[in-house]
Formats: C-alpha cells, sequence, structure tokens
C-alpha cells in the first residue's frame, strides 16, 4: 500500500475533526470545568464515543499531519477554536512540505490504524445494535450520523 499523500491525510483528518466537534456539541454531552467532558454526567455511550473518536484523532491522525495542525488549519480545529471569528489559518504551515515523512516513527501503522479505527466509530455509530459495545442505545441525532457517514466518503 502507498503512503497517503498530504491531501489525503488532510481530507481524512478533516472528516475526523468533524466528527469529533459533531460529538462535542452534541446536546447530551456535559462539561466539568474548562470544556473538559464529564464522564459522570454525560450518557456513557456517547462519552465513549467521544473518547475513541478523540483518540482516534489525537493519537492516530495527529501524527501524521504538519506540527500544529489544529492552530493552523480551521478545520481542524477544536469546536471553540473553529467557531472563533479571531482564529487566523496559516495555511502555509500546512505545506506539503511540511507533513512527516510516513516511512518513519511508525506512521503507517497509525495511518492504518486510524483507518480501521475510523470504519469502527461509523458503525458504531449508524448501526444501533452496535452501541451495547460502548454503552447501550443512544440517539446521536442528525449531526452526529452526517459526520459519521462522512468518514468513509471520499
Amino acid at each position: 500500500m502507498a503512503p497517503p499523500t498530504p491531501q489525503e491525510r488532510l481530507a481524512v483528518a478533516e472528516k475526523h475533526a468533524a466528527l469529533v466537534r459533531a460529538l462535542i456539541l452534541h446536546p447530551g454531552t456535559k462539561f466539568k470545568g474548562d470544556k473538559v467532558t464529564d464522564p459522570a454526567s454525560t450518557n456513557p455511550t456517547l462519552y465513549n464515543v467521544i473518547d475513541f473518536a478523540m483518540s482516534t484523532y489525537i493519537k492516530y491522525l495527529l501524527p501524521v499531519l504538519p506540527v500544529n495542525a489544529t492552530k493552523n488549519c480551521r478545520a481542524l480545529a477544536n469546536p471553540w477554536s473553529y467557531d472563533d471569528p479571531e482564529f487566523k489559518e496559516d495555511l502555509d504551515q500546512m505545506a506539503p512540505s511540511l507533513y512527516p515523512d510516513m516511512k518513519t516513527a511508525g506512521l503507517m501503522e497509525k495511518w492504518n490504524d486510524a483507518l480501521g479505527r475510523g470504519t469502527l466509530i461509523q458503525m458504531i455509530i449508524l448501526d444501533k445494535s452496535k452501541h451495547a459495545m460502548f454503552g447501550g442505545a443512544f440517539d446521536f441525532g442528525e449531526a452526529v450520523e452526517a459526520a459519521a457517514k462522512a468518514l468513509t466518503n471520499k
């Protein structure tokens, strides 16, 4: 399998970022302190899916992007930065030459894991019979379901 291009990596990361934003902004997501998801007040299924989606994004996708990608590209930002009118994109910092070499530090393994985890996240959200894997029945709503469907759309 050929390494993904910078454009392919960015496209997948943008879809995952959109899903994470939709999950965090779901009305059932409750927070404690400074925008930290509260596991005690958030439905367990929603919380577990948020945790899985965020860890996929942070641990598996961000490493295949340029340093500080979430600060330089609005489409990769968290919900609060994404909606901040003061957000300053610096797309020069997203130039293809700034993407890490996929042949180093196990990045192909991270990439492949991210794709597999994305398929699992999509399945969990869209197939109600799979909700039990993450805590039980839950209505993710249209925004989350649309973002989940987009994960595998090219």
